[in-house]
């Protein structure tokens, strides 16, 4: 499996993920790969992150990170039984 991070500004790395992904695994994701890659590509801490609510992301120990770094960027409130509306997954499913 792979995550990968867009913006308008930039593609961000591809992240290769070994395994199942639970809380502690996206938390490192977060903290190793998107966090330093936000920083670079918006220096003035106005950028948006986006996920669904998949339980490793919405786990407390993900939760407490992100409100420890809500001035550093911002995270998309993303409703319950919400359709997915990720680009990254709309993108995928109409080049076949």
């Amino acid at each position: 499996m792979v995550r990968v991070m867009i913006s308008l500004h930039a593609l961000g790395p591809l992240i290769p993920v070994e395994g199942t992904l639970d809380s502690r695994a996206y938390l490192s994701i977060v903290a190793d790969q998107v966090h330093p890659y936000m920083a670079t590509v918006y220096p003035a801490n106005d950028g948006v992150f986006q996920q669904d609510n998949d339980r490793c992301h919405v786990s407390k120990i993900v939760r407490a990170w992100f409100e420890g770094h809500d001035e550093e960027f911002q995270l998309l409130p993303w409703p319950p039984n919400s359709p997915d509306l990720n680009p990254c997954e709309n993108l995928w499913e109409h080049l076949d």
